[in-house]
């Protein structure tokens, strides 16, 4: 595969990671923002009526720093996703790349953490299973990260490979690096 292809290869999983990120947008906006919840307890009995108004990302439902913080990681990793995809075809990509690869892994790596701990922690609620959706894809986007790291690494070893030949890793980088005593012939 030559360098443009795999350039071209490179895109999955920014594409994946702008999905993902399009999807927490969409299920935070349509089913964990906005929710009313009103719930009792009689004895042996506990009940919730959920209407729209409040934050379901949490186990409180009057916090909306989850969700504010939700729509973040949603918009700044779409946004970053992008910025990644329009430099993709630059000189510099694989480095770009490089460190694309490292953001998108941090910063989902943390998000998970986090709405897995939130989903962990909110089972009684209503919509647990959009929590769980959540916490599912992003996970899913931080294995992206990952990839698009390693993917990354690849480019440039290829890279260098073409610059340099297949066989560069059997050529000295510094030829005065022969000992001294070694003489030959």
């Amino acid at each position: 595969m030559d360098f443009e292809a795999s350039a071209l290869f490179f895109l999955f999983p920014l594409l994946a990671i702008c999905g993902i990120s399009i999807t927490v947008l969409a299920v935070i906006r349509h089913h964990l923002a906005n929710v009313d919840v009103y719930c009792w307890n009689y004895p042996n009995y506990y009940s919730c009526a959920t209407f729209y108004g409040g934050c379901m990302v949490s186990n409180n439902p009057f916090d909306y720093q989850p969700c504010n913080y939700a729509y973040a990681v949603g918009a700044i990793s779409l946004f970053s996703s992008i910025v990644n995809m329009c430099i993709c075809c630059e000189g510099f990509a694989a480095i770009m790349s490089i460190v694309g690869g490292i953001w998108h892994a941090v910063w989902w790596c943390v998000a998970a953490a986090y709405f897995t701990t939130e989903w962990q922690d909110s089972h009684a609620l209503p919509d647990d299973y959009w929590r769980h959706v959540l916490m599912g894809v992003s996970w899913a986007a931080f294995c992206m990260g990952i990839l698009q790291l390693v993917m990354a690494i690849g480019l440039c070893v290829m890279k260098r490979r073409r610059k340099h030949g297949d066989n560069y890793e059997a050529k000295s980088a510094n030829p005065a690096a022969t000992p001294v005593g070694d003489t030959q012939g």
